[in-house]
């Protein structure tokens, strides 16, 4: 299974922030091993130069937008 993949997707739909714990859930692997997929995404990410990165707060993870890349802000480019 594409570990890295699930997650990505996962984080991606919820939107919201996902404890560790839900993410080993789903993925049947221990807390450790969940972490450390995510720490080499995180890893991947900013050496891929992307607009997306993984942040975590407080034992949940959530998918966001690169601060390197925020401007312009999405209001900016729809005209609202």
């Amino acid at each position: 299974m594409n570990y890295e993949a699930v997650i990505e997707s996962i984080l991606f739909t919820m939107g919201d922030s996902v404890e560790l714990s839900k993410l080993a859930e789903v993925l049947e692997l221990d807390k450790k091993e969940v972490k450390d997929i995510l720490e080499q995404m995180q890893k991947n990410y900013e050496a891929e130069d992307r607009g997306i990165t993984i942040t975590e707060l407080d034992g949940a993870y959530q998918m966001c937008t690169c601060l390197l890349y925020t401007s312009p802000s999405p209001r900016d480019i729809s005209g609202s």
